[in-house]
């Protein structure tokens, strides 16, 4: 049945999986032997509203495709509890509220029976890393974890320490093994997984698979001269050639800004991503090590960030094309996991689709835009860019070792249905017009990026044999 697949994690596995296995499995992941089979891969994005049962036949079209896939993934972004039985506590990193920082906001709160309704749609894998992943700590991820596993919904990206929060979660289909290893660039500090250090007396902290890339400014000298400047008026001591300098900007110790100066002649002022190396090791590993346990492997990560604006240009009505940009670090980090053997990379968390690349073969999908979707009219009291009512369904085709299809399916929300509450935060099948303007989207967005996008219909394809 959809949905039905291993959700146990997998730790002994990883634990036990040694430098031979690892190399036989990627060897036969290589060579075929794990690919004897024909299997799909359904991607969405985030399930960021409340979902609730749908009879709306455009609703129930964007299922049968979730259903008629080998494994559906989604990224679970909000916790399945119920506040009534609640025991845990809203963590004072989960939004700003009317107090500001740290004031009475709970987060994101799901009917734990939405997890049901998901594995009816078809979904049978999940993350769990992303920027509200942590609102309700350590006890709303294991809520959403007991709420995913009743449903037959494998999943990874959380958990009791890194090594937890890092190692894929399984799950069968079809005789298919498929290992996700999930991840967030966008999160609060702290919600970051660490292994215990015995050596330290340190014991493990819960948490999520956090991939660290700060931001740093890359300025000409002439700007730079100024951030020297400021770094003196806080009481810094910078030497006169200093060409790296660290701000504080905030109140408490985690609030800094990066500045560096660009060599003369070489180097652009722009946005820098420097994404942290153990982080990318650890990725890679964790690559590997699924795919010791399991058939295939696939990466996800959480992140917002254009690569030269801040997250919310995504708010900002027009919508600015930079917004449409990823930062660099999310294809390092995607490509890095391809490299190791993954066989998709999905990007979650930005609200409204980006574009589409094919590296060595296997597809980087930079921003699906959201799954389950509602927050734009009334809640947040403003109306939201109609591009973050745009998403859309990815389907990806696999035999004999190859990609065979890359189908796009643009889904459209809230704004564009003109569904009540809280209908409108399902996901429906885009009308023509509109499929059209979001397929339009995604060929401007995937061109940059060395993809072409054919649009039969209405529904786009990436041409393979451009790549």
């Amino acid at each position: 049945m959809p949905g039905s697949g291993d959700v146990r994690r997998g730790t002994a596995s990883r634990a036990s999986a040694s430098a031979l296995s690892i190399l036989l499995a990627l060897s036969s992941h290589v060579f075929g032997t794990a690919w004897a089979k024909t299997w799909t891969l359904t991607a969405g994005g985030d399930a960021v509203t409340q979902m609730v049962a749908s009879s709306d036949p455009a609703t129930q079209a964007v299922w049968d495709i979730s259903r008629n896939s080998t494994f559906s993934f989604f990224n679970m972004e909000g916790q399945l509890l119920d506040l009534n039985s609640f025991t845990g506590y809203p963590m004072s990193e989960n939004g700003p509220g009317s107090e500001g920082y740290g004031g009475p906001v709970g987060g994101f709160a799901f009917d734990p029976a939405m997890g049901k309704l998901l594995a009816g749609a078809g979904f049978n894998i999940a993350s769990q890393a992303n920027n509200h992943a942590w609102n309700f700590g350590i006890a709303g991820v294991e809520a959403t974890q007991n709420a995913l596993r009743a449903a037959n919904i494998s999943f990874a990206g959380a958990g009791h320490n890194l090594t937890e929060a890092r190692g894929a979660g399984f799950a069968e289909r079809n005789g298919l093994r498929l290992g996700l290893v999930a991840s967030t660039g966008t999160h609060q500090p702290e919600s970051l997984a660490m292994d215990a250090a015995p050596a330290k007396n340190y014991k493990a902290r819960p948490g999520i698979n956090v991939v660290r890339a700060p931001h740093v400014t890359v300025l000409d000298e002439a700007d730079f001269a100024v951030i020297r400047k400021v770094a003196h008026l806080q009481g810094q001591t910078v030497a006169a050639n200093a060409t790296d300098i660290t701000l504080q900007v905030g109140q408490t110790f985690f609030e800094w800004g990066r500045f560096r100066q660009a060599k003369p002649g070489t180097e652009a002022p722009r946005i820098d991503w420097d994404l942290n190396t153990s982080d990318r090791t650890g990725i890679q590993d964790a690559v590997k090590q699924a795919l010791a346990a399991a058939d295939t492997a696939i990466f996800s990560i959480h992140s917002h960030e254009p690569a030269a604006v801040l997250d919310n240009a995504e708010s900002i009505v027009p919508f600015p094309a930079a917004a449409s940009v990823p930062a660099s670090y999310i294809g390092e980090i995607s490509r890095a996991a391809i490299d190791a053997g993954a066989d998709a990379a999905v990007v979650t968390g930005p609200r409204a689709p980006r574009g589409i690349e094919m590296y060595r073969g296997r597809p980087i999908f930079y921003g699906l835009g959201s799954l389950v979707f509602g927050w734009g009219i009334g809640s947040a009291n403003y109306t939201p860019p109609v591009e973050q009512d745009d998403s859309f369904l990815a389907r990806v085709a696999y035999a004999d070792g190859r990609v065979t299809e890359v189908a796009l399916y643009p889904l459209v929300h809230t704004q564009l249905t003109k569904a009540p509450v809280p209908e409108d935060a399902m996901p429906k099948m885009a009308p023509t017009a509109q499929a059209q303007r979001i397929l339009g989207i995604l060929q401007r967005l995937s061109r940059p990026l060395g993809t072409n996008i054919v649009i039969r219909g209405d529904v786009g394809y990436v041409d393979l044999g451009a790549v």
